[in-house]
């Protein structure tokens, strides 16, 4: 690949009055003919501004990073099979085992941090699952039940609630904490809320 050289035209030129947004010359003898107050860049007019020399015609650009090197922001962040991240440095990335850690998550492949629940995590899971469906039809039958009788919603609410959200504890059974209380609620009221009603029709999506 050949070697960047500078170029000194076409360039832009400034004035802060004729055109601070810049004016294209193509030639030296075009950019002496503007005559005074034009400059090569808009920082010159700021207080304080040092101007700086320009590279000759044909002087090579010296390359920030080999050519074919992407252009890295460090610090950065690697990535560990099990889902660690840690900042890497230049240097250290330089001398960091591809093999423990990775440029992006998804060089280990799809789940390759994700947990694997065991057998009785999986089958806790699923049985959880399947008590707040069932508690959720039971509710919504007993409290359409109670609201035909006369009961308003709360009242049918608060009286079925207790049966099916809270179900009776083994006698060797920790109790609840009020964490799993709310979090098992808020499942209850989200899968109350995918059912319908007994003689209601399906609300299309």
């Amino acid at each position: 690949m050949a070697a960047k050289t500078y170029q000194r035209y076409p360039a832009m030129r400034y004035h802060k009055t004729l055109a601070p947004e810049g004016k294209e010359v193509k030639t030296a003898e075009a950019a002496a003919a503007l005559g005074d107050g034009w400059v090569r860049t808009p920082a010159a007019f700021e207080p304080g501004y040092v101007e700086q020399p320009e590279p000759e015609d044909g002087s090579p650009i010296a390359e920030a990073r080999p050519p074919g090197k992407p252009y890295v922001p460090y610090p950065i962040l690697r990535y560990a099979r099990n889902g660690e991240e840690r900042l890497f440095g230049e240097a250290e990335d330089q001398a960091r085992d591809p093999n423990i850690w990775k440029a992006s998550p998804a060089d280990w492949g799809a789940g390759a941090a994700l947990p694997v629940p065991t057998a009785e995590e999986a089958a806790a899971s699923i049985g959880e699952s399947l008590y707040l469906l069932n508690a959720a039809e039971a509710t919504a039958q007993e409290m359409q039940t109670l609201q035909r009788q006369g009961a308003s919603w709360q009242e049918a609410w608060e009286t079925v609630r207790e049966q099916h959200l809270f179900p009776p504890a083994e006698a060797d059974a920790a109790p609840m904490p009020e964490r799993e209380g709310f979090r098992a609620h808020r499942d209850l009221m989200h899968a109350l809320g995918s059912l319908t009603m007994p003689g209601e029709k399906e609300q299309p999506e």
